[in-house]
């Protein structure tokens, strides 16, 4: 695979931007225009973290006029503020020796109909903060079969990271030396099933190699129940991970298998409000490289609530413009404690 450096793959990037914005504005009104913003902030002991981002998405029929070639585009900007309210030396070499940095990203997608029930796309983005730089890019496909009842999505990306290379000793006494670049390939495959009208499932798994670690692969279940006369819903989610195999002294942890599970209620308040509530809960083992030393067992809890007010009455089933917030508490047996807050604009142009 060729090498691309940040300098040259943003340039690239930013020439998509142009495209993008240069199609949009030749394109009919009538076409739907979306804008979102949304901001959090996360602090527990350690950290502080400000997440941003800013997304635009164009969905437009006027450029190949038959049914099921709708075309979509989609433009997203991230920024992600990290801040140590407590230094010490691992925290300090986890931020590349400084107090705060900033995370800069952005992705740009494009998505084609080719007839009734069958897509395809392409997508791209980059990533830049002071300890890393990373560049992905792939393709997707997804096609509804069984009249519309089950869809199945494969997606296919590359990754690329730029770092600076670590040269320690490990708690077994081996000398760890990371590579300055990390490249890898994840595939993807998801299924939803329309089970019933009110009953939604939906699958995945999702394989990931590296050239720094061993491969990994993660699995997901879901379920979502609408229960109508409640005018509510209720979801339920378990997820996998599994990062295990022999680990080679170029990466600074060692395997990792985690299991997540989830618990969220939907409920719909007059004609305009949708407030959830939910329960998350996560497990996880984490490996030290030393044989001799102890497996870390991680658990952690998370409590959530959000809401979202629809600013024109319309139909539950048609999308409009929309705010939102959201508030969360999450601790670990690590211990530590944290709290999350965040708003968010949904604005159809």
């Amino acid at each position: 695979m060729a090498n691309f450096n940040l300098k040259t793959y943003s340039i690239a990037f930013m020439a998509g931007v142009a495209v993008l914005l240069q199609s949009t504005y030749a394109l009919s009104a009538s076409s739907t225009h979306r804008a979102d913003v949304a901001g959090s902030v996360y602090q527990d002991d350690l950290y502080t973290v400000t997440n941003s981002s800013a997304a635009y998405s164009l969905n437009t029929s006027k450029i190949f006029a038959k049914q099921g070639r709708e075309t979509g585009l989609g433009l997203n900007i991230t920024n992600k503020s990290i801040s140590l309210n407590e230094t010490d030396a691992r925290s300090l070499e986890l931020l590349g020796g400084n107090e705060s940095i900033n995370v800069l990203g952005a992705s740009l997608s494009l998505d084609q109909g080719i007839a009734v029930g069958t897509s395809v796309g392409v997508f791209g983005g980059i990533q830049d903060s002071p300890v890393n730089g990373s560049q992905y890019f792939g393709g997707r496909v997804s096609q509804w079969w069984l009249h519309d009842t089950i869809q199945t999505s494969l997606e296919i990306r590359k990754n690329n990271m730029e770092q600076e290379s670590l040269d320690f000793t490990d708690v077994d006494g081996k000398r760890i030396i990371t590579p300055d670049q990390i490249e890898g390939t994840n595939i993807g495959l998801q299924v939803t099933h329309m089970a019933t009208t009110s009953t939604i499932m939906k699958y995945g798994y999702s394989l990931t190699q590296r050239t720094d670690r061993p491969s990994a692969w993660s699995g997901f279940a879901e379920g979502r129940q609408y229960i109508t006369p409640a005018k509510g819903a209720v979801h339920l989610n378990y997820s996998y991970y599994s990062n295990v195999g022999k680990i080679q002294p170029i990466t600074d942890y060692g395997t990792v298998e985690a299991h997540s599970a989830a618990l969220t209620w939907k409920q719909k308040l007059g004609k305009r409000t949708l407030w959830s509530a939910g329960y998350r809960f996560h497990y996880e083992t984490e490996d030290p490289r030393a044989v001799e030393s102890d497996f870390k067992h991680v658990g952690s809890d998370y409590y959530f609530t959000s809401a979202a007010y629809r600013l024109a009455r319309q139909p539950w089933s048609q999308s409009t413009s929309e705010i939102s917030a959201l508030a969360g508490y999450y601790m670990s047996n690590e211990p530590a404690k944290g709290y999350i807050f965040g708003l968010g604009l949904t604005y159809f142009l």
